[in-house]
């Protein structure tokens, strides 16, 4: 299977990407500062990595650069522009993966829902509540709120005992 390459929506003439997740700049003309001008031959960039995983790469025009997900690039040039609050989003959880197999449109509810479901969520990693006490089967509540999330049976019933006894200590008085 051979590589397919698009332009970049607002570089082209000057940047693809590949349905593989692979972005190159394309040999043109470019004008320097003191108006004289030099062949730039084109090449595959190399990405950036973010702290959370995903690729950059630094695309130029007019002088200025931006930085771009390689994996938005992929998606506009192969799945299309994304809908009205949609994000783009792994299939695999893998965030290096930008193949367009693996890439899709998803709200932000989507891909908070993959980050759980590939173990990746900051909270679905954590092994105890903020007290220190474990997540375990026998010491957790599953919230039943839109949010959801994991509820410490131990903080729970702490929580409780300290409000009946203010409020007994208050009916005391």
């Amino acid at each position: 299977m051979t590589e397919e390459w698009r332009d970049i929506l607002g570089y082209e003439g000057s940047y693809q990407v590949s349905d593989t997740g692979r972005v190159r700049s394309l040999d043109r003309l470019i004008v320097l500062k003191n108006g004289s001008t030099q062949q730039w031959r084109g090449r595959v960039l190399s990405p950036g990595v973010t702290p959370y995983g995903h690729q950059t790469v630094r695309l130029m025009r007019g002088g200025t650069g931006q930085s771009t997900f390689v994996h938005r690039l992929v998606a506009i040039a192969f799945i299309g522009a994304a809908p009205a609050g949609h994000e783009c989003c792994h299939r695999d959880g893998d965030p290096i993966n930008n193949n367009v197999s693996n890439l899709y449109w998803g709200t932000r509810s989507d891909n908070l829902h993959d980050q759980v479901r590939h173990g990746v969520h900051v909270s679905a990693r954590k092994t105890h509540c903020v007290h220190g006490h474990p997540f375990t089967p026998e010491n957790t509540y599953m919230n039943k709120r839109p949010g959801g999330g994991r509820i410490c049976k131990t903080c729970t019933y702490n929580r409780k005992r300290a409000a009946r006894a203010r409020r007994q200590k208050a009916s005391n008085v």
